[in-house]
């Protein structure tokens, strides 16, 4: 059948290996909405990007300058623009204080210092511990970004339902 190459090649199985490319260019794009304009681009783009693993993986291997710290990127990029943003918007519809706020600032606080009293007992870097830590709290984090960033009872909701 004519063209069924061109077809395999350009509908997904002749393109898989330049998705981490596009995945690295539109990570620094989706920072910079998320810094200025809309926190929330950020979450769903991660929304969306951590359930494919494989092109994660992929991306975060590239031997590009900051490849390997995209997704660090993008967590202080939603935390910027969450603060920057936060007096913008219009505070009249929020819901109040998250039930889980107190349970993640105790995790946060007894795995940090866990994390010290090992880190001088066991003889271990600290450094290599936190970033390993640092990663541990990535979902807690994420938590709180997505609670306090997404003000809308309706958003919230269309999250929290699926």
């Amino acid at each position: 059948m004519p063209g069924l190459g061109l077809l395999n090649n350009l509908f997904g199985w002749g393109l898989s290996e330049y998705f981490p490319y596009l995945v690295y260019g539109l990570s620094f794009v989706i920072a910079l909405l998320t810094l200025f304009y809309r926190s929330e681009l950020g979450i769903l783009y991660i929304a969306g990007l951590l359930p494919i693993y494989s092109i994660v993986d992929k991306t975060l291997k590239l031997e590009l300058p900051l490849a390997n710290h995209i997704i660090n990127l993008l967590i202080v990029a939603m935390l910027l623009g969450w603060l920057f943003q936060k007096g913008k918007k219009n505070e009249g519809n929020s819901i109040g204080q998250s039930p889980l706020l107190i349970p993640i600032f105790i995790l946060v606080n007894c795995s940090f210092v866990s994390l010290v009293i090992s880190s001088f007992s066991v003889g271990e870097g600290f450094l290599d511990r936190l970033a390993t830590w640092k990663n541990y709290m990535i979902m807690p984090v994420l938590y709180l970004i997505l609670y306090f960033t997404l003000r809308d009872r309706k958003l919230k909701w269309a999250f929290w339902k699926h």
